[in-house]
């Protein structure tokens, strides 16, 4: 299984942290994974 395809899941109308999965799923050591981690780690301290 590839890539999921966040193009497609952002023009259904989800959110852009979720369209693109879990950071796991690109890989924790990619930018993109970097990324979606830090944005997870920030909505949990937000509440």
């Amino acid at each position: 299984m590839g890539k999921p395809n966040v193009l497609a899941r952002i023009v259904e109308g989800q959110d852009v942290h979720r369209a693109f999965g879990a950071p796991g799923d690109w890989g924790y050591h990619t930018a993109i994974g970097q990324g979606l981690y830090a944005l997870l780690r920030e909505k949990r301290s937000d509440g």
